[in-house]
């Protein structure tokens, strides 16, 4: 009973990675216009913001042309969030569950424990694990695109994706180490 139950918890850590990459897919199945509209959206409110932090209201001229100009990039932006958000999905629950191989101890001559010292490769596999799966993920996300009313898929949007994860990977990374240089100064 008790292995049934440690395996439900492994799929049930993997869990936000599937409902990343169904909120992925259902924003990919949304016709072009229908899409474009809800980063309008988003647009709008940034726009909105700069209006309020320069103190002065856009011109209708002006705010035609600035929706133009960033609509584009804040898609893309949003794109990179996501992968970014998905191999960290994948990466957080894989080093959880596998921490016991990622922080091995050594034994001194006396049988106590000794260093413990970080694998690094089995790190890095995990890494380079969880960011390729979010690329694969990313190429079938532009597959599928192929079959939605006025969207296309497209390689530089897989890596555009795959550079948020990698971007989100590192900055996790740095995170992490921050954190526990953080920990290691208080003890």
């Amino acid at each position: 009973m008790q292995n049934k139950n440690k395996h439900t918890a492994w799929l049930l850590s993997y869990l936000p990675a599937l409902l990343l990459m169904i909120m992925i897919f259902l924003f990919s199945a949304a016709p072009a216009e229908e899409s474009s509209a809800e980063s309008g959206i988003i647009v709008r409110l940034v726009l909105h913001v700069l209006e309020n932090v320069r103190g002065k209201a856009f011109t209708g001229e002006e705010f035609t042309y600035w929706a133009e100009v960033i609509h584009t990039p804040i898609r893309k932006l949003a794109h990179m969030t996501e992968y970014a958000l998905l191999a960290w999905a994948f990466f957080v629950p894989t080093v959880m569950w596998g921490r016991k191989q990622l922080l091995p101890v050594s034994v001194g001559a006396d049988g106590m424990p000794g260093n413990v010292r970080m694998n690094g490769k089995l790190l890095k596999k995990w890494y380079f694990g969880s960011l390729l799966a979010a690329v694969c993920y990313a190429a079938t996300d532009e597959i599928h695109q192929l079959f939605v009313e006025g969207r296309s898929g497209s390689a530089v949007d897989v890596l555009i994706d795959g550079a948020g994860a990698a971007l989100g990977m590192l900055f996790f990374l740095l995170l992490w180490k921050i954190i526990r240089g953080i920990k290691g100064k208080k003890t």
